[in-house]
């Protein structure tokens, strides 16, 4: 069963990558226009289906997740995570879940 898919504001630009992996977790960037600073996004890509590209999990700040989300055209991928990054994102995502789960 697949989960309902939400679109959040922004989205992946397919030319900045080659490849992105399911599973995977990437570093991706929403430029700032003007004075606004860009905007960064951690996620687990999941599958791209046309012209969407789905995420498992994402996060900006390691502190709130969001699950089953749908990614358009106006992020880049920056790059993938890390060994030490994937560590503190799983970390992070099970604390979170912990918190959810006992609300």
């Amino acid at each position: 069963m697949m989960p309902n898919v939400q679109e959040l504001v922004a989205a992946v630009d397919d030319a900045a990558v080659d490849v992105l992996h399911a599973d995977e977790l990437y570093l991706f960037e929403l430029e700032g226009s003007g004075d606004e600073p860009s905007i960064c996004l951690w996620a687990i890509y999941a599958r791209q289906d046309h012209e969407a590209w789905y995420v498992e999990t994402a996060t900006r700040d390691f502190r709130h997740f969001v699950h089953w989300k749908r990614l358009s055209s106006k992020w880049r991928c920056l790059r993938k995570a890390t060994s030490e990054e994937y560590r503190d994102y799983f970390y992070a995502l099970a604390l979170f879940e912990v918190g959810e789960h006992n609300r």
